[in-house]
């Protein structure tokens, strides 16, 4: 779903949105070990979609940030932007993979195909481009030709969202176990915190 107009958070209004979002993780960290477990089960369920795509673990970890916080509670859960902010705590809650494009650096409309091996990318916190392997799956723009996000955890950097990012394309996508309705359910209250704090 794309969110047009957001803003740019002040001082005042960030420091708020923080101290909430800090209450969000410390409930998000006592949960119950059940619930931690049921999440971790369905992550695994994304890392053997990663290998039967020819995929190890070590080069793409399924949905790592959420897994190392749902191994290890006491983990810190960085408050990167306020944007990341609010879609890293729907992705840690209901156990989704979420991305975020600047939909000012989009070309065109996006999609979702296989790999036929001659993309590549240039992932986030990376000097050089990256091959995307065959058979692997992709969200692209520009009629295909740009990968701006390889598998589901992998986002290039030429789409990333920063503090000064107004209209935003999210990306969000479960896993086997996760049904419909819940993801729809993430994308509403996802949409409903950018609306109280963003718009």
């Amino acid at each position: 779903f794309v969110e047009t107009g957001l803003k740019s958070l002040g001082t005042a209004v960030e420091k708020r949105l923080k101290k909430e979002w800090e209450k969000w993780i410390e409930a998000l960290k006592t949960r119950p070990a059940k619930s931690r477990e049921e999440l971790m089960s369905i992550i695994e369920k994304a890392y053997r979609l990663n290998e039967s795509l020819g995929v190890g673990r070590s080069e793409t970890p399924g949905n790592a940030l959420l897994q190392q916080f749902l191994v290890s509670p006491e983990k810190e859960f960085p408050f990167i932007n306020p944007i990341v902010a609010l879609y890293n705590f729907i992705e840690a809650k209901y156990g989704l993979s979420l991305g975020a494009h600047d939909l000012n650096k989009l070309k065109g409309d996006v999609i979702l195909k296989v790999c036929d091996g001659s993309e590549s990318y240039h992932p986030i916190g990376s000097e050089t481009q990256k091959k995307v392997p065959r058979g692997t799956y992709a969200y692209c723009d520009d009629g295909g030709k740009r990968v701006i996000c390889w598998l589901e955890v992998k986002q290039g950097k030429e789409t990333v969202v920063t503090d000064k990012t107004t209209d935003v394309l999210f990306i969000l996508q479960g896993y086997q176990g996760i049904s419909l309705s819940t993801v729809e359910k993430a994308a509403t209250e996802l949409k409903e915190l950018l609306k109280k704090w963003l718009v």
